[in-house]
């Protein structure tokens, strides 16, 4: 199978407002200790990457029921989708609805098969995900990664990911030492696109 059709598919989640460590402000007399917005709420990016070092726009799963205006902010590729969950976590549904925006991004133009490398969450392995992969119009034949294995043989997670929540933290610590003490749902999603785009180059991906 050539690299171009072969993509790898995981999800990766935030905490929108917590900081790994502190932010310290040092003096002669004292040291000034800033606390984070301690923002817990998840936010779930649903990403994949090809063989050639290429991503395809994602969906963001939000907490809540209904999405505002204000969760859509400029900047952002037109492609990003944005869903709710109760959790902030994916579920069936949004598992397929991802599937069917993968399939659009990267169906081949000359039918060819497409393998999809993910690991085994229940999500993926729906009779509805299955089937949809193995239509004659879509082709993408699934590759599971063995249990327990993702933390060594998942590209995203080792190569990507990584990188993703690094750039997350600076942005995050960057708002705070400016007096973003109350970083909020708006505030992560306005500063996601950057975090993208430093993540995802050519050279991270193929890497991974």
């Amino acid at each position: 199978m050539k690299p171009e059709n072969l993509h790898n598919f995981d999800e990766t989640g935030f905490r929108i407002g917590c900081l790994a460590g502190q932010i310290v402000f040092t003096r002669t007399d004292k040291q000034v200790y800033i606390s984070d917005p301690d923002n817990r709420e998840i936010v779930t990016s649903m990403e994949s990457i090809s063989g050639v070092g290429k991503t395809t726009d994602p969906i963001m799963i939000l907490a809540g029921k209904v999405l505002k205006e204000k969760h859509f902010p400029k900047g952002l590729n037109d492609g990003i989708r944005i869903a709710v969950s109760e959790s902030g976590y994916t579920n069936n549904v949004l598992s397929l609805e991802w599937l069917k925006h993968f399939d659009l991004q990267t169906r081949p133009p000359n039918s060819k098969w497409r393998m999809l490398v993910m690991d085994g969450h229940g999500s993926h392995l729906t009779i509805e995900f299955v089937d949809y992969c193995y239509q004659p119009d879509v082709k993408i034949s699934v590759f599971l990664l063995p249990a327990h294995s993702t933390h060594i043989l998942q590209p995203l997670d080792i190569g990507v990911f990584q990188s993703f929540k690094h750039y997350h933290q600076e942005l995050l610590e960057e708002s705070i030492r400016y007096g973003g003490v109350d970083y909020k749902k708006s505030d992560f999603l306005a500063s996601f696109q950057k975090m993208r785009d430093l993540t995802f180059k050519k050279t991270i991906i193929c890497s991974a």
